[in-house]
């Protein structure tokens, strides 16, 4: 993955969610993929390793953002709307 390749050296990451993957091959970087998403990039950060759900406004920007390559219901847990 050359995209991976341009990543600057620092802590490894323990996990990369579809998110981060496309962010990393999209080029662009995740100051400017927090900007476009109006968020700041510590939040983004933590959306990328999966430590927090998104809400569905952000889901609906996330799916726009990445041109439907990460739909919005992946951000939804079906087994929870089954209750």
């Amino acid at each position: 993955m050359a995209a991976a390749a341009r990543r600057s050296p620092g802590r490894p990451r323990k996990g990369e969610s579809k998110l981060s993957r496309w962010i990393d091959a999209s080029g662009m970087t995740r100051d400017q993929a927090a900007e476009n998403l109006g968020l700041n990039r510590t939040y983004l950060d933590m959306l990328c390793r999966g430590a927090w759900r998104s809400r569905l406004a952000l889901a609906l920007a996330i799916e726009k953002m990445t041109g439907g390559a990460i739909p919005a219901a992946a951000w939804v847990n079906i087994a929870e709307m089954k209750d």
